[in-house]
């Protein structure tokens, strides 16, 4: 099957759908997956708060003490992060494709360990390097690689294979995938709005939207195993013509964009996975 057509408002409102349906497993598996980079990001936020001057809080940065225990902190994070992306895509996919979304997933990401943490990796150094200076480029290459831990995961190939049925997939939609990371960014907020608690709600409707990009422009609307199909366009009521009752309501993050809990350095706790800037899974702190 060849790509198939999808919108913003779909995406999102499938993602909400799925959410709702099978709540329990998508917004625990992402607090699972959350809670270890979590808990060391901010075990690493205490020990470097001896170094810090409130009088001059650039001051730090000037400190080889600091950079050590944050690197020292963040490469673990990143491996942990890495081993969860695999799984939680897998999650996110399975809602995607109106299957049953299973919790014991989470901890199958072995497959595609190794190159998503090399994703996790070049993204981060692309990010941090280049982003002060070519901010566009960066965003248009974010775009271009964000389905690219989804191919990653469901067709269990390598980096480089990913990242290029990535930028073919994305070829006129970057702009398109752009809009999805700004509207995911209004999702965020209504859900930092919550008591912050709203996050782990939103998150899972961000990237299980993610996933639906990723399904419709790759074609793979079937997994490996043939089990379930998204639902397809047009079917009934709901935003993007969504198919009715029966799929998950109105058919439908990912990396999407991709994905996966993308932890930040130590004092930014960044939300899964990284695609960049808006919505970004990018690099250090906050940055899906």
């Amino acid at each position: 099957m060849g790509p198939q057509p999808w919108s913003v408002g779909e995406s999102m409102s499938i993602g909400w759908e799925a959410v709702k349906t099978h709540f329990v497993t998508l917004v625990f598996t992402y607090l699972v997956a959350a809670v270890p980079g979590f808990a060391i990001n901010q075990i690493a936020g205490q020990i470097t708060k001896g170094y810090q001057d409130p009088s001059d809080p650039l001051a730090v940065l000037q400190e080889p003490g600091f950079w050590a225990i944050t690197w020292g902190f963040t490469i673990p994070t990143m491996i942990i992060a890495a081993f969860f992306q695999g799984g939680l895509i897998k999650v996110w996919i399975s809602a995607a494709r109106g299957q049953t979304p299973n919790f014991g997933d989470l901890f199958s990401g072995g497959r595609s360990f190794l190159p998503i943490l090399l994703y996790t990796f070049v993204t981060q150094l692309i990010f941090v390097f280049s982003l002060p200076l070519l901010f566009i480029p960066a965003i248009i290459w974010a775009m271009g690689m964000s389905l690219a831990e989804f191919y990653m995961v469901d067709e269990g190939i390598g980096f480089m294979d990913a990242i290029s049925k990535s930028w073919k997939a994305t070829r006129g939609h970057k702009l398109m995938i752009f809009v999805f990371a700004l509207a995911s960014i209004g999702v965020m907020l209504v859900g930092l709005c919550a008591c912050c608690l709203g996050v782990f709600v939103a998150y899972p409707i961000i990237f299980v939207g993610t996933a639906v990009i990723y399904v419709r422009l790759s074609g793979n609307a079937m997994g490996a195993g043939g089990g379930g199909m998204m639902p397809p366009m047009g079917g009934g009521a709901g935003p993007g013509g969504g198919a009715g009752p029966g799929g998950f309501g109105p058919t439908q993050p990912a990396g999407g964009f991709g994905a996966p809990p993308g932890y930040g350095p130590p004092g930014g706790y960044g939300p899964p996975g990284g695609y960049g800037p808006p919505p970004g899974y990018g690099g250090p702190g906050p940055g899906y």
